[in-house]
């Protein structure tokens, strides 16, 4: 029982850590294309 909470618990973490990484991602891609269009502007 314990060892299955603390699996629950790690799958979470993990999953946390996914997300964090995949709007990290989102956010430097919007950035690269957000500065792209600016040079290109220009």
């Amino acid at each position: 029982m314990i060892q299955l909470k603390f699996t629950k618990l790690n799958n979470f973490i993990i999953n946390k850590k996914i997300s964090l990484i995949k709007l990290t991602n989102y956010i430097n891609i919007n950035l690269f294309i957000f500065k792209i269009r600016q040079i290109s502007t220009k």
